[in-house]
């Protein structure tokens, strides 16, 4: 077999492209990890739940963006004693505007009560896609 050698100005050039290359992957990848660095930063540490952030004050849980349109309210009603932990039993699920504009009353666009925190977050997930998607 024949080896074919490449002249010292086609390796120049494969060198050069490569280079390009690897400069173009690593700003796409500079530049993709400074955009999720900076939602880290922004987000405050947050938890997520399914890309959506939930903040917790005493028994109020806030699910969603507050500079989005919507936004969901679940309030703790009570809670029951398993092992050394207290589970939320009954939880009141309310989808919020968040214009700023509108009264308290009517900032309320569907609530509902729960059994469990599992499904009060299953059915304000639902209505919270829903909603952001009508707008």
């Amino acid at each position: 077999m024949r080896k074919e050698s490449l002249t010292q100005g086609e390796t120049s050039k494969k060198k050069k492209e490569n280079n390009k290359l690897k400069k173009t992957k690593s700003n796409f990848n500079e530049e993709s990890l400074s955009n999720v660095d900076a939602k880290r930063k922004s987000s405050k540490n947050f938890l997520f739940y399914k890309n959506n952030p939930l903040v917790r004050y005493n028994e109020t849980i806030y699910y969603g963006d507050m500079s989005k349109d919507f936004v969901i309210k679940l309030q703790i009603k009570s809670k029951k004693k398993f092992l050394d932990l207290n589970v939320a039993t009954k939880v009141s699920v309310q989808l919020l505007d968040t214009d700023p504009d509108l009264d308290d009353m009517k900032r309320i666009v569907k609530k509902s009560e729960k059994n469990g925190l599992y499904s009060a977050i299953d059915i304000a997930d639902a209505w919270l896609l829903k909603a952001l998607n009508l707008k």
